[in-house]
């Protein structure tokens, strides 16, 4: 069984913990300029020692390798729009309509990774009760991002809302999220240190699982 679904909403400390192992790996792909194109919990190994590793890179891409006529989410074959395939519930806007938002890159898996920060921190997809073909409407029609979580600290939540900005371009890179994330952490834990009945739950996975 996966993390999030053993455990339901990881505590804010834990999150951001995982969350900046994600984003490190993340820096190390873009680097290397590779892009995910699916990330999701599902794809994110957690092992025994409370290490993460990105998963499953079937179709991600090299920078100047992308066209745009891959199109693998039912949701954007569904539409009739060219796009780069992934999975709905993490998909960035221009991997449904590149015409409209440009050519899908590297700030499509900061979109994902503002999805995946808000599973963690919730328990649940960015879009609960959506279909595929719904959410598609919800971003390209309603121009809607995912909402998100109102327990959070505000430092947490602007790193989802900068994430899941609809314009490309308008996206914190993966070092600058990186940064943001470890500003945060420094701010949940000087929360915790004056309070410490909201310390972070010391419970670790004991096998490899997926979040």
């Amino acid at each position: 069984t996966s993390l999030l679904s053993r455990e339901g909403p990881l505590p804010v400390a834990r999150a951001l913990r995982y969350a900046e192992q994600i984003c490190r790996g993340i820096c190390s792909l873009h680097e290397e300029r590779i892009t995910i194109f699916d990330l999701k919990p599902a794809n994110i190994l957690l092992d025994e020692t409370d290490q993460i590793a990105i998963s499953d890179f079937g179709i991600s891409k090299l920078q100047g390798t992308l066209t745009n006529t891959v199109t693998t989410s039912t949701a954007a074959e569904q539409s009739g729009v060219g796009a780069v395939g992934g999975t709905p519930q993490f998909q960035a806007p221009e991997q449904y309509d590149p015409e409209a938002y440009g050519r899908p890159t590297t700030p499509a898996d900061m979109w994902a990774f503002g999805c995946v920060l808000l599973s963690l921190l919730t328990g649940a997809n960015p879009w609960p009760e959506l279909s595929g073909t719904q959410i598609m409407v919800a971003i390209l029609n309603k121009k809607r991002s995912p909402e998100l979580p109102r327990h959070v600290p505000t430092e947490v939540a602007e790193i989802m809302r900068k994430c899941l900005m609809h314009n490309p371009k308008a996206r914190p890179s993966a070092a600058q999220v990186l940064a943001m994330l470890s500003s945060a952490s420094a701010v949940v834990a000087m929360a915790q240190a004056s309070n410490p009945a909201a310390a972070d739950d010391p419970n670790r996975p004991t096998t490899r699982t997926k979040c």
